[in-house]
This record gives structure tokens, sequence and C-alpha cells, in this order.
């Protein structure tokens, strides 16, 4: 059995090697966009009659890990802020596209990339382009604010794209996590496969100790742009806290450069918004 893991861990290895060696570094003179995404949970408590298969996390692939902006340590002068009541609530079960429109052309930022943040780089501002819908999302009854993540990048064509890890990190028991792969021939184009964890109840730890070991230590690749070459990088421990991917959500999309798109499962889903910067 020993022998025959070891074989097996060899070929993903060359399978990722042979993936790698695929991806042309042209892709960083092609045009920059800034891509924007929401991670939303669905709460309202329905008795659904679809049954949902058991969602798959492959690892074994070559994938870019978004690295973050470091920083420096700064003294914090504490303001004042509003906190919500608890009867300040809305109800948004969708978002209408005249909606979108009006918000986006209103308050969307076009602009150039600011020094010193990189490509693939995630801020932790709180600058998401999406932020009016954040703001309905976190006061509705239908809807969980679950993550954000904001980064920039050349968007390649179709034949030299590859996929990115999003996260949400872990939000009351829920995290959002999976693989982005934005693309452009005649259109953009985007494909979503993203998967909803939970926290376990005590009485499903059997789930725990079905999951595959090679999961928990998974492995994606940091771009250094300067040096050209790609970085291994350790993801964090994606089934901390007694977390199990539970539902799976999978598909492509034609998109819109400046349109908020609403990639649903009736369980969560993403809001992904590409802009390209004048």
């Amino acid at each position: 059995m020993k022998l025959v893991n070891f074989f097996l861990l060899i070929i993903s290895l060359n399978l990722i090697s042979v993936e790698q060696k695929q991806i042309d570094f042209d892709f960083l003179n092609d045009d920059e966009y800034r891509i924007d995404i929401i991670f939303i949970k669905y709460l309202k408590d329905e008795n659904l009659k679809e049954i949902f298969k058991e969602p798959s996390v492959n690892f074994e692939k070559f994938f870019l890990v978004l690295d973050e902006f470091q920083y420096p340590n700064l003294d914090i002068i504490p303001t004042d802020f509003k906190i919500l009541d608890e009867n300040e609530s809305i109800d948004i079960p969708f978002i209408k596209k005249e909606t979108q429109r009006k918000i986006i052309q209103e308050n969307i930022i076009t602009r150039e990339r600011e020094f010193p943040r990189k490509i693939f780089q995630l801020d932790k501002r709180d600058d998401n382009l999406m932020k009016e819908f954040k703001d309905l999302i976190r006061r509705s009854r239908y809807f969980r604010f679950i993550g954000e993540q904001s980064w920039y990048q050349p968007i390649p064509t179709k034949d030299n794209s590859f996929e990115i890890f999003i996260d949400s990190n872990i939000e009351r028991g829920s995290r959002i996590y999976g693989f982005i792969r934005p693309y452009k021939g005649r259109y953009l184009h985007s494909d979503v496969e993203i998967f909803l964890a939970e926290q376990i109840k005590e009485n499903e730890n059997s789930i725990v100790k079905n999951l595959d070991e090679n999961v928990l230590t998974p492995e994606g690749f940091l771009l250094s742009e300067k040096e050209q070459i790609f970085q291994k990088k350790i993801l964090p421990n994606l089934h901390e806290e007694d977390l199990v991917p539970m539902f799976q959500l999978k598909e492509s999309r034609r998109l819109k450069s400046g349109e908020i798109n609403y990639f649903d499962h009736p369980k969560f889903g993403l809001l992904l918004l590409i802009t390209k910067p004048d």
C-alpha cells in the first residue's frame, strides 16, 4: 500500500510540473483588470427536494495562491462608529440589474493599481467596489456576508489561463473556498468552482474520519512577477474547527466588464465583479 501511495504521489507531482510548464509568462503583458468578490451564504430555511452530490475537492493540480499586502505597524486611533439596530433589516432575495448598473456607475472607481500593491496581491482595506451591496447583505434576513477578496491581475486567453485559489476565511462556522479561472476571448469569461464548508455537529464526527488526509495540507503557487517564477505555498488548514465541505458550486459564464455576476447555489454563492482600470 505504501508503494502504491508513493507512485500516486510521483504521478501527481509530474502532472503539476507538466501543467506548470504550459503557463506562458507572456500573460503578464496582457491588459490588467481588478477582480472583486463577495462570498454569500443563503439563510432562508426551505425544504429543498433537490439531492446534492457529495462534493469532491481536488487540490492535486496547478493553481495560484493570492499573496497578501503587508502593512507596516502603525498607531491606530479609535473612532466612533454606528451599530445597526436589531430591527434595522431589509430583504434582498435578489439584486435587480437596473440597481446594479445605477450603483456601479455612480460609485465604481476605475483607477490604476495603487502603489505598492502587486498583481495577485490582496489588500485588507475596505475598498471593495461592491461595498454598497456588502452593506445590503449584512442587513438582509436572506443572506449572510461570509467574506470578500479584491486583487489586480492580467487576464490571459483561455489557452493560457489558470486557476486561482479564493477563500473567505471562517465566519460563524461557515467557510467558502475554491477556484476561479478568469480568461478572455472575444468576451470575458470565468470558470468558478467553490465549496461551502460547515462546522459539523458532534454526531457527525464520522465524516472527518473519511476525509482524504492529502486535502488537509494542499499546496499552491505564488507568482514572483520580478523573477518570473512560481514559488510553492502551503494553504492554511481548511478543516480547522471541524469544517467539512458540504456543498459544491461549479459554473462557467460569459461576463461583461463593470457588471456584477451572481454565481448561486441554493445554499451559497458569490458576487463577482471584473473591471478594467483606466
